[in-house]
């Protein structure tokens, strides 16, 4: 059997997904895209309201999984409104990679050790979390503490009308 110890190109969309969500664009490799110097990827948007981001395939790896990176921060950043590589941009793409690199850390540094071991309140959000994403983070976690409170106010607010819990 042949198995991937590491997949760069899904941790990167990973990352992405840790933070912004689910969004909706296809990549594709194309060893011929570079038709000026230092063309690396590109995103295009098109009439039919796909998104492509074609990245070439003559270039690195490292460079590679940069420039995923790269494509997903306009990808985002166009959902919202039309940065370029202005500041929102910047700061996006800055997450999706402090994030891909967390994400890395917990997820190849985990192969070679015991399994983290959850303490606390907060030691069980990120057992939830890791169970939910895969490898705890640190927005997944901040969305469980709002639902909890969400769930908690509902509960005591079902405890004083004299409701109790329905299941």
């Amino acid at each position: 059997m042949i198995k991937w110890l590491n997949t760069p190109f899904e941790d990167v969309i990973q990352a992405t997904k840790n933070l912004y969500g689910d969004i909706n664009c296809e990549i594709l490799i194309d060893p011929e895209l570079a038709t000026e110097e230092e063309c690396y990827g590109m995103t295009q948007w098109t009439e039919e309201g796909r998104v492509l981001i074609t990245l070439d395939g003559r270039t690195s790896i490292e460079r590679l999984i940069e420039t995923l990176g790269h494509e997903l921060a306009h990808v985002v950043v166009d959902r919202t409104e039309k940065d370029d590589h202005g500041q929102i941009w910047e700061e996006v793409f800055d997450n999706i990679f402090k994030e891909y690199n967390r994400y890395c850390e917990r997820k190849y540094s985990d192969k070679n050790q015991e399994k983290a071991t959850y303490k606390g309140c907060r030691g069980a959000l990120e057992f939830i979390a890791d169970i939910a994403y895969g490898y705890d983070n640190s927005k997944s976690v901040k969305a469980l503490e709002k639902l909890i409170d969400e769930i908690r106010t509902e509960a005591i607010r079902a405890l004083e009308l004299g409701e109790g819990y329905k299941i």
